[in-house]
Order: C-alpha cells, then sequence, then structure tokens
C-alpha cells in the first residue's frame, strides 16, 4: 500500500514496537532513496523546491520503494526565479533573508529540505525535545523553523545543542551509536546555513554510501 512518507513515519516506523536496529535499517533506506531521488532530479538542473514527507511516496514493508512525487513547484536551477514557494518550515535561509532564489542556487533548497526531514526523523527516534531552550527566531507559531535562525552561529549552537552525541547515544550499543552518529553528521552537512557550503547532489551520495 502505498502512503506518503509522513503517514508512514506515524503509522508504521513510530507507532509499534519494531526493534531499534530495524528502525534504523528502514532510516537508511529513506536517507538513501531519497538521496538518489534528488540526485536524479538535480542531473536534469532541476529543482524540487517544496521536499517535504508529504511529498514523498513510500510502499513496501521491511524493504521500501520510495519516490519522490508532487512537482508543481519544480524550478529549472539555471533560471532566477522571484517566487517564494514551499513550505514555511522547510524554508532554507536564504528564502527568508533574501526572498528570492538566485541562478544556480535552487538545488540547494532541496539540500536544506532533506536536512529538515532526516533532523525531523531524528528528533522523533531519539526523542529530542526540538522546543526546549529554543531560540526566538526558530519558534514559530508552536513550530520549529530553523531557516529563520538569525546567522549561522546560532543555528550552529542550536544543533550543536539538539544532536549533542555525547548525551544522546549514552543508551545505546556502540554499533547503534555509530549508525546514529552518521545520521546526525550528515543533517548537520545538510543544515549548513551558507546554502554554498551545502554538498550537491553528487556529493550528498558519497556522504550517505560512506560506511
Amino acid at each position: 500500500m502505498e502512503m506518503s512518507l509522513d503517514v508512514y513515519l506515524r503509522k508504521h516506523l513510530f507507532a509499534n514496537s519494531k526493534p531499534l536496529s530495524t528502525k534504523l535499517d528502514i532510516i537508511e533506506q529513506i536517507i538513501e532513496q531519497v538521496g538518489i531521488g534528488i540526485h536524479s532530479l538535480h542531473s536534469k538542473e532541476l529543482a524540487h523546491r517544496d521536499l517535504k514527507e508529504a511529498n514523498i511516496l513510500v510502499s513496501g514493508s521491511n524493504k521500501l520503494f520510495i519516490c519522490l512525487c508532487d512537482f508543481d513547484f519544480v524550478n529549472d536551477n539555471l533560471t532566477t526565479s522571484l517566487s517564494i514557494v514551499g513550505t514555511p518550515k522547510y524554508l532554507p535561509p536564504e528564502m527568508i533573508s533574501q526572498g528570492i532564489l538566485l541562478k544556480k542556487n535552487s538545488t540547494k533548497i532541496d539540500i536544506w529540505c532533506f536536512g529538515i526531514i532526516i533532523f525531523r526523523i531524528l528528533c522523533e527516534l531519539l526523542g529530542i525535545d526540538c522546543f526546549s531552550d529554543c531560540p526566538e527566531e526558530i519558534l514559530v507559531e508552536d513550530d520549529i523553523r530553523l531557516g529563520r535562525a538569525k546567522d549561522s552561529e546560532q543555528l550552529r549552537q542550536y544543533l550543536d545543542k539538539k544532536l549533542s552525541t555525547s548525551e544522546l547515544l549514552i543508551n545505546y550499543t556502540l554499533g547503534e551509536g555509530r549508525r546514529i552518529t552518521r545520521f546526525i553528521e550528515l543533517t548537520r552537512q545538510l543544515l549548513e546555513y551558507q546554502y554554498e557550503k551545502r554538498p550537491n547532489a553528487s556529493t550528498l551520495i558519497e556522504l550517505i554510501q560512506t560506511p
């Protein structure tokens, strides 16, 4: 049965007592297949611009089949767009502060959105309270919008606090901790405040496939 990723996470991954190792296996599949979908799109010089759980389709049980959907806002990466599109909680800093998409920048929006997706999955998986000690710029209407951080330092401090491996991994085995650490490090690289420093889709695949 096919469903959106947000429904799958809510009803299947986090709603039952699956062993942690199984959950980590599934999250790895999600990250790898979404990454491949992003790479496929970007290789054609196209950007999705509204990447979120609701726009990712999942089918299967332990062996997942995942694809991107809802291409209403797809943009030619070589063209300047004067419109702001997407979902507020997923918008990157450059869209909020500049109000436009610069040339050859659109694909980096997808990279940021992917980082938000993984961050949200990690918060649920690890029981991270993303609302506590949250800067007022980031907390908007009872939701977390990391793209509204006032600068790279504020974003870094928030992520350091929420994704501290020394605190998060204390109750996990060495093998589990290593896998979770990979997810955390990938999230940090995707949620780079300056879009020029975010990895492109080819580097993204390399990061995902690096053991």
